[in-house]
């Protein structure tokens, strides 16, 4: 069906199983959302408490109460609610934001009861001693610090927020006012938990494979016999209803240029009729997202005034909200002319209007995002979840798709002309600033805490019987060949999915650079500036019009396309038609050429100029002394600036060829269908006799390094540094040793439940956040060990680690903790299986790995024959401090030893 007949009605598609929901006496409701795809559940419990219902003087109440749940109540020991959790295969977290505090957890759909009940004793029987509040404190002055102390940007959009929000409660920071938090009680937060925790205050939601009798039986089991309390009555956060322009200008260490924009609306809640407000989402995507928006079109790639722009629009809260744009402003500029060059536009559309097929192609757009989203269990239930915290009815969620699809070019055009005003505008302007030993005490084993080696079911009525959760076995099939041009592709058929994900990985990356640095990526950023006849707005346009969204990316090894596309209606194979043009057939026009080779020296200049971002490439740099592994991924502002179209053109004929591509596919496709789309991209690529050269491994350095960046520090009392430790891997995905070290680094830094997680953040509150992880290269792996630490304590922090990762190899793993290790990472897997975006990206790595196709129904079986010796083995041959490089970023300051433990052990 061509494009042109598509409408934004023909994705808007009921689900199989309509929206059910029950309300108990007590006033909890229950919301079910049926999906048998996956044999999973999302549950999500919400409290219809957040930020915004904190008095002044009060904030942080919610999100210190967050944290604090999860430190035992009247059926769990402190740590048992997240271990349980992973014990069953599952995942679980929580989330304060405005308007709700959520508790979420994933996990197989025959564990739900146990969850349930989980949930329900937390909501009554929180135990919320002295040690919880210190440790939850902690926990959210660590949180700042993260996310926001050391983030200008984030402190700048902190401080927009109150100029946008003014007197309502949305201005009240997302992480409080740090003094409120020092003078925080323990009555405070006992008084805020009994008053609004309760089943009155509540929505669950759940998505996934179960009956609603079951569910019902549960819930009332485990919540009905909770008793509601009186709840304050409810106040709507309003703006004032007299507004005038107000604009700011900030200056923060390490801030760039920008601009921050934000216009005064309603949301679904406050709005008279909610046609405007789906109006206004409409306006935002015709102004700021993506590349065929005006904005972007006239000011990013035309003009070149601003790096990039994107707007963002909470319409789903309860209160009265912003609809913002924000970008970083190019060089020349500054945030005031950007600011001027932002509302010429606006103004410009306030007179002339965008035109009909401009508005069906946003419309489509946006409802395909919703479509795809709806195609996992945790797309519906976040689908589900803001409208249960903007307080609107969930099982409405359909009818607001239609009320989106009828929008007329009128509506669109009266809300411009009724909330885009000047009146309505809060601007903040971010302006970058002008340029600008202690012997700590030695640790053994046995000064560490034991990990986790304990579960304690006894408490839970519905875990009795209980043996060691044994998960489904994933039921994707794969399906391996190579087209007869040499591609090599993977696909696994996804039955009732809405979207198809197509991947191309061309082998080439920078690795192939040679002596032009920036050779592919300037190649890759090329081929979506214009094929065949069209330009890249053109290209853009029709990309949206097919609600398609295509993605691209350079690495060391390759240059990687991703296209993720709408399956109705065929519309997946005109979507692929262009991916092939893109691919196939670039135009490399030298117009395109320059504002490419533009955005890219404006970026390596960036990373040149702030420490942090150089983190990557030094560590390598330190880990393999000299391969291409070690350079930029984007080249240096020097070459980039001498690379021509020519030299642009012959790279893509040698290196976008058929036999120099991996394709991996999922979808509602037959294996015939994937097939001829294969075939027919690799038919149209460029045909070579010159191969690339063959890729080298790297070889590791096999030597202890330390490198320390340093960045002066602004503020001592906040500032971090951030550290890693590398380590050189010889073993790759396809060994026998791999499920070993998979398990090894699950125990030790992958998880919440992880010895260096316990030891670190939950035991000694010296860090936000430690986990470790692979770094994958086609030929090297790494594996890092990352957290941020305050600068007094680096030193410290590394022997900490350090030791943590001797004694594990001293000790090996215990029992509990394989089997822990086990279910979660079976768990991670199902959860993968079921996100057809995640699918998509794993497939890829099994490609490129060269992994079997009974990969998926192997991996468990791998997992539950690896042994603790094995596992003990791999974790002495990879975590060698000999062969150990260290690298940190941030301020020198002179070291102190660990802090006492604040909780006696």
């Amino acid at each position: 069906m061509p494009a042109s007949t598509v409408k934004p009605i023909n994705l808007i598609t009921p689900p199989s199983t309509p929206l059910q929901h029950l309300r108990l006496e007590n006033g909890l409701k229950v919301y079910l959302q049926r999906d048998q795809r996956s044999p999973l559940v999302c549950a999500q419990l919400h409290y219809h408490v957040g930020s915004s219902h904190e008095a002044p003087g009060h904030s942080n109440l919610s999100h210190v109460l967050e944290h604090m749940v999860f430190e035992g109540s009247g059926k769990l020991a402190a740590g048992q609610y997240l271990r349980i959790i992973s014990w069953l295969g599952g995942t679980a977290g929580a989330s304060t934001f405005d308007d709700a505090t959520v508790y979420k957890m994933t996990l197989p759909a025959s564990r739900l009861e146990v969850g349930l009940e989980i949930m329900a004793d937390a909501m009554v029987n929180a135990r919320l001693g002295d040690e919880a509040l210190e440790k939850a404190k902690t926990a959210v002055r660590d949180e700042r610090r993260l996310k926001i102390d050391n983030q200008p940007v984030q402190q700048a959009l902190e401080s927009h927020r109150k100029l946008a929000h003014q007197t309502s409660p949305y201005a009240t920071p997302n992480f409080g006012n740090p003094q409120d938090l020092e003078n925080m009680t323990q009555r405070m937060i006992r008084t805020w938990y009994r008053n609004r925790y309760a089943p009155n205050n509540a929505t669950l939601l759940v998505v996934g494979d179960i009956e609603l009798s079951h569910l019902e039986e549960w819930v009332q089991r485990h919540f009905a016999g909770l008793e509601e309390v009186p709840l304050p009555p409810p106040q709507t956060p309003r703006h004032p209803q007299q507004l005038a322009y107000r604009q700011q200008a900030l200056t923060l260490p390490n801030l760039r240029d920008g601009l921050l924009m934000s216009f005064n609306v309603p949301s679904l809640a406050t709005a008279e009729s909610p046609r405007s407000v789906h109006a206004l989402r409409i306006v935002a995507e015709l102004l700021g997202r993506g590349a065929s928006s005006l904005l972007h079109g006239k000011l990013v790639r035309q003009r070149q005034v601003l790096i990039g722009i994107g707007p963002s629009y909470d319409y789903q809260v309860r209160g009265d909200t912003l609809l913002s744009f924000s970008g970083y402003v190019a060089l020349g500029n500054t945030p005031a002319s950007a600011e001027k060059a932002v509302m010429d536009i606006i103004e410009s559309v306030q007179l002339t209007s965008f035109t009909a097929q401009q508005i069906e192609d946003a419309k489509l757009h946006l409802l395909a995002q919703h479509a795809e989203a709806l195609a996992n269990l945790t797309g519906q239930a976040d689908a589900l979840s803001w409208r249960v915290i903007g307080g609107l009815d969930p099982t409405q969620l359909h009818d607001e798709f239609q009320t989106l699809a009828s929008l007329t070019e009128q509506d669109i055009q009266l809300a411009i002309k009724t909330y885009l005003t000047r009146e309505r505008l809060a601007v903040t302007h971010m302006c970058a600033p002008e340029a600008t030993i202690v012997e700590t005490p030695v640790l053994a084993c046995g000064d560490l805490a034991t990990g986790s080696s304990a579960l304690d079911l006894s408490g839970l009525t519905s875990a009795q019987g209980l043996s060691e959760a044994a998960l489904d076995t994933p039921k994707q099939q794969i399906q391996q060949w190579h087209t007869e041009l040499g591609s090599k592709v993977c696909f696994v058929p996804v039955r009732g999915a809405p979207a198809v994900d197509l991947q191309l990985r061309f082998k080439a990356g920078a690795y192939h650079d040679g002596d032009t640095p920036g050779l592919a990526a300037m190649t890759l950023y090329m081929l979506d500036q214009g094929c065949d006849q069209l330009d890249a707005a053109q290209l853009a346009s029709q990309l949206k019009s097919l609600g398609a969204t295509l993605k691209r990316n350079v690495t060391h090894d390759d240059a990687i396309l991703r296209l993720r596309s709408p399956f109705t209606n065929g519309l997946y194979k005109e979507a692929v038609a262009l991916l092939v043009a893109v691919s196939a057939r670039p135009s490399f026009e030298a117009t395109a050429l320059e504002g490419i080779r533009n955005r890219v020296i404006n970026y390596l200049r960036r990373r040149e100029a702030k420490p942090e971002h150089r983190l990557d490439v030094e560590r390598l740099r330190n880990v393999y002394d000299s391969h291409p592994y070690t350079r930029d991924s984007h080249g240096t502002a020097s070459s980039v600036m001498t690379i021509s179209r020519q030299q642009i053109a012959d790279f893509h004929q040698r290196a976008y060829c058929a036999g120099n591509l991996e394709i991996t596919l999922s979808g509602d496709l037959s294996r015939e269908e994937a097939e001829t789309l294969a075939n027919d991209l690799c038919q149209a690529l460029p045909v070579t006799q010159l191969a690339l050269p063959a890729l080298e491994k790297a070889r590791p350095s096999n030597q202890a390094r330390t490198l320390h960046i340093e960045q002066p520090s602004n503020n001592p009392d906040t500032d971090n540094v951030k550290v890693s430790l590398a380590f050189a891997v010889e073993i790759q995905p396809g060994d026998t040793q791999f499920p070993a070290l998979t398990m090894a680094n699950q125990i030790l830094g992958a998880s919440f439940e992880s010895r260096l997680e316990s030891e670190l953040r939950e035991r000694r509150s010296l860090t936000y956040a430690i986990r470790s992880y692979f770094d994958g290269y086609r030929g090297a792996l790494v594996l890092l060990v990352e957290w941020d630490i305050k600068p007094h304590y680096l030193q410290a922090s590394i022997d900490l680690v350090k030791l943590v990762l001797r004694c594990f190899i001293e000790q090996g793993p215990s029992e509990f903790e394989m089997k822990l290790a086990r279910s979660q990472l079976c768990g991670d897997l199902l959860r993968t299986l079921a996100d057809d975006q995640k699918l998509a990206d794993l497939l890829a790595q099994i490609n490129a790995s060269g992994l079997p196709a009974d990969h998926f129904q192997r991996y468990q079986e791998q997992l539950a024959q690896t042994t603790a010796t094995q596992i003990q083995t791999v974790a002495r041959q990879v975590f060698d401090s000999n062969r150990c490089v260290v690298t940190c970023v941030g301020p020198k300051v002179a070291q102190q030893p660990l802090p006492a433990l604040p909780i006696a052990d």
